[in-house]
């Protein structure tokens, strides 16, 4: 093929598939990165966090390991500490047709100062709302509930429901610990999770919602819960409510373009 009709085609293709993704593409409405100050990024703080719980920056000078980490180490009446995000109307109409909830998280052991230990550090590494991520609709609450197994491997439970102090609802354990990345992702009314990017477990529909309505949570959520984590990124995206089609004009455009670009490039020659 002539070398000149080959760019053509080459340009008329990248503009065509640049134009079909800038249309599919989501929006992020929430964002937390980092050791910033979540109240600097447009989240709202909650909770008094009173003595037991610790909370703060820890920059690493690494992006991917610098974090606000929240450590609940209290029961106390109001020693919780979680930041919101309530969305727009116009965020819950995008919302409606598709949503993405992540976090890159470090569990905590209960091993720093203080040192937990008995029934205090059981119940600390137990998956409740002491660490929690969460995305609310007026109806419905879709929340990931984290802790840490015996061999203190991360354990996140897709919270469907309460038993005494701890969350029930299907549990993955991660093989490894450190740093993850956990993704909810919503389509055709139910979600999947994702655990650095693989799929783990699917058909989630959640719990339903009286109180907290449109709106993203992060942190230690409950006074009676224990546990702590190192949040280095948390973000919640929407589908475009009326998704901008590819319309014909862009392939007519596209397929002038490559026109003239034939017509231009054999005049120089």
């Amino acid at each position: 093929m002539n070398s000149i009709i080959k760019k053509a085609l080459i340009l008329g293709t990248l503009l065509v598939f640049a134009c079909m993704s800038s249309a599919a593409m989501a929006s992020v409405v929430a964002l937390h990165q980092g050791a910033n100050d979540p109240i600097t990024e447009g989240w709202a703080g909650n909770g008094f966090g009173n003595a037991g719980l610790s909370e703060g920056a820890r920059d690493t000078g690494d992006p991917t390991t610098s974090v606000w980490f929240i450590d609940d180490k209290s029961t106390n009446f109001g020693s919780s500490k979680r930041y919101l995000y309530y969305l727009t109307d116009t965020e819950k109409a995008e919302a409606a047709t598709g949503w993405a909830l992540s976090a890159r998280i470090n569990l905590l052991d209960g091993s720093g100062a203080p040192p937990l230990s008995g029934e205090l550090l059981e119940n600390y590494k137990t998956p409740n709302m002491a660490v929690m991520v969460e995305f609310a609709t007026d109806t419905t609450a879709y929340r990931m509930d984290f802790g840490l197994d015996n061999d203190n491997n991360p354990v996140v439970i897709l919270q469907d429901g309460w038993a005494g102090d701890h969350s029930t609802g299907t549990n993955y354990i991660v093989p490894t610990g450190g740093f993850h990345e956990y993704t909810l992702i919503f389509q055709n009314d139910a979600a999947s999770l994702l655990v650095d990017g693989v799929e783990v477990l699917s058909g989630y529909t959640g719990s339903t919602n009286n109180v907290h309505a449109n709106r993203v949570a992060w942190g230690a959520f409950f006074d009676g819960s224990l546990g702590g984590a190192e949040y280095n990124i948390v973000k919640f995206e929407t589908s475009p409510a009326n998704p901008v089609p590819v319309p014909g004009s862009v392939f007519l455009l596209s397929g002038g373009l490559v026109a003239g670009l034939i017509y231009r490039l054999k005049k120089a020659k």
